[in-house]
């Protein structure tokens, strides 16, 4: 933890200070998550490993979508927690775009 502090801290030294922090969590209630338990009569808390995995999947997709550039535009930087560096404070129309994904 200290040392996400660190990388964190030496990110905003070069680049400054971030323009989005994101956080993403989990939701037992996806479709996809919901609608193949249903097959085998389970609810999400039986199955903690599939419902880990979607969460995984999702936020690589966040994550990628994001360093593409067409979430927020071009991004400077960012580290694993989603603190985002835009490049040019483009931060008019971002949450229309957030909202968009339904995510």
């Amino acid at each position: 933890m200290i040392q996400n502090y660190q990388d964190a801290m030496a990110i905003c030294a070069w680049v400054g200070y971030p323009d989005l922090f994101i956080t993403f969590t989990c939701n037992h209630k996806w479709t996809e998550l919901v609608d193949f338990l249903k097959k085998y009569n389970l609810k999400p808390e039986d199955r903690p490993d599939l419902v880990s995995r979607l969460f995984k999947i999702k936020l690589n997709h966040l994550i990628k979508e994001i360093k593409k550039g067409k979430i927020v535009g071009k991004v400077r930087a960012g580290n694993i927690q989603l603190v985002i560096y835009l490049s040019n404070s483009f931060l008019y129309g971002v949450y229309k775009h957030i909202v968009k994904l339904g995510i």
